[in-house]
This record gives structure tokens, sequence and C-alpha cells, in this order.
């Protein structure tokens, strides 16, 4: 089960990940726009862009389904004594009230899942998002899933490498979308929305 190979190699993976993961300048310019009051961080991994988020909300929710990850997240939460929470949960299955946070950011997670689960985790961003809240959310960008060191492939599915501390090769599973795909699945839930390239596919998105 894909879901579970996720969570595994991240568990594995946790303690090492934000030394080679930067602060997203997306998320950055995006927290800056205003004052915000609930902010919700999706796939926080170790607390990459926490730090960021801090600095204009009245509270932040870190989210992973990574319990490794949490844990650094949680561990950074409590040293800096932000006013914050963590929490260990599933994208496609978020355990908030419906219409709870002004912002949503989920970095380079959807495209850890096969379709029908994006659309679901969609839906969720869309249900727990106020109706003048803002989500931005990434997906790699094709090209650079097939500049990777590719160690299997099964039709839109690569098992990207990952070589850890101690020299083992692990293998992260990713499923690339193409741009039609990644549009239909948005419109589904968001009114206004916005898509652009970097790195990564970048998409910002509004309720209404």
């Amino acid at each position: 089960m894909i879901k579970r190979e996720v969570i595994e190699v991240f568990n594995k993976i946790s303690k090492e990940y934000k030394r080679v993961r930067k602060e997203n300048d997306h998320v950055k310019r995006i927290s800056k726009w205003k004052r915000y009051g609930l902010a919700l961080d999706e796939g926080c991994g170790p607390g990459t862009n926490s730090a960021t988020l801090v600095e204009n909300v009245k509270f932040y929710v870190a989210l992973d389904i990574s319990f490794g990850m949490t844990r650094e997240a949680k561990y950074e939460i409590k040293t800096m004594q932000w006013k914050a929470d963590s929490v260990v949960a599933d994208a496609t299955f978020l355990p908030f009230k419906n219409e709870i946070f002004d912002l949503l950011v989920a970095i380079a997670i959807f495209h850890h899942l096969p379709k029908d689960d994006v659309k679901t985790a969609l839906g969720e961003v869309r249900r727990v998002l106020k109706k003048s809240g803002i989500t931005i959310f990434t997906f790699w960008n094709i090209r650079v899933v097939k500049e990777s060191k590719i160690l299997e492939r099964k039709e839109n599915l690569f098992y990207i490498a990952w070589r850890s501390s101690d020299k083992k090769i692990l293998k992260r599973p990713y499923f690339s979308y193409t741009l039609k795909e990644l549009e239909e699945m948005i419109k589904e839930n968001f009114t206004f929305y916005d898509i652009f390239i970097s790195q990564n596919v970048v998409c910002v998105g509004m309720r209404e």
C-alpha cells in the first residue's frame, strides 16, 4: 500500500530531513500577505516552514502523516514556545471542523497520493478552509521527477532514491500528474485559483 510506504520512508528520514530542505519561498510570500487567524501546515515535515508561518498567524497547526516528522515539528514548537500544536493525521481525512482555517499550506505532499486520494485531499482542503481563506500547495514538476534518480517506475508512479545518512538507499513514492490533470482536480474545489510553474507546480486557491 502506497500510503504505508510513504509513512515508513519518512519516519526513517525524519531526523535528517530538515538539513536538506529549506523554507519554501512561495510560503514566505503568501504568509506575509496579511495577518492570519488559524493556519494549517499539511505535510509539515520536521517543521520546515514553521518559523515562517508562525510570524503572521495567531495560531499554527502542524500536521503530518509521519509520526517521525510530526515528532520533529513538535520538538521545535516546544523549544520555540510558539502558539502552535501538532497532530498526526491523513490528508484524506482531516480531523477538523468545517471552515476553520484562514490559511492552509500543503507543500510537496499531494504528489505522494494516487489520483483518487488527491481528489479527496483537495476536497478536505476546501472543507476546512474558510470561504475567505487562502490555500497554497505544490506538486513536483514532471520534469524534476524524470531528472531525479528513479529506482523503479510503474506507469505514473515513480520511486525516487533517497540516500540516508547511513548510506542506505531508500525508495520514496511519487506520482506524476500533467497540468491538465491538476487543473481538472483543482477547479472542482476552488472557484478562484492560479497555477504557475517553477521547480514545482505551485497552486494557489480560494474557495470563493
